[in-house]
């Protein structure tokens, strides 16, 4: 008879543990994407699906004044293809997600660089290596688009893989 109280009370409480588990919210939905292409052969897209600003400061038409910081929670990386992600997200040569869970890029001011097109040189975090990287973007009320590159070896991303120009695009609406 206790062996079958045992029995019930586990079954209970695993099943309660798995309620709890499916029932937790998804990821809050980003603001916007950021995906970059890395190639190591042929293109493999991937996206970071949990990121937020944490701070914009914008008037609208005085771009040379923006203010953007935003937070990159560096184990939701999505490639759709779960042995990359896997590796990218683990290992020491990549993002190492356990020693740094969070990226963070910030952006104080931009120029103009055509019509309705903007530059500036963003301060990417990554693995705790803080380095500028170039954005272009066009800005259209609150809505941001743009492009950049990096070098994943100045984050100190060594594996031998794709090549090391990582082109990235992103695009956004700037909260109020």
């Amino acid at each position: 008879m206790k062996t079958i109280i045992m029995l019930a009370f586990a079954s209970v409480t695993a099943w309660l543990s798995l309620r709890d588990q499916s029932e937790k919210p998804p990821f809050p939905t980003p603001p916007g994407t950021i995906e970059f292409i890395a190639d190591a052969g042929s293109p493999q897209v991937f996206t970071f699906e949990d990121w937020s600003f944490k701070k914009v400061e914008y008037t609208e038409g005085k771009v040379e004044d923006i203010q953007v910081e935003l937070a990159i929670r560096t184990s939701s990386l999505s490639t759709g293809w779960k042995e990359l992600e896997k590796n990218v997200r683990k290992k020491k040569e990549y993002f190492f997600v356990k020693k740094f869970p969070e990226a963070t890029v910030t952006i104080n001011g931009a120029e103009p660089a055509g019509e309705n097109q903007f530059k500036t040189q963003a301060v990417f975090t990554i693995k705790g290596i803080s380095r500028p990287v170039e954005l272009t973007f066009t800005l259209e009320g609150r809505h941001v688009k743009g492009s950049g590159s990096l070098n994943r070896r100045i984050f100190d991303f060594t594996d031998e893989g794709p090549k090391d120009e990582i082109p990235l695009t992103f695009e956004a609406d700037l909260p109020e």
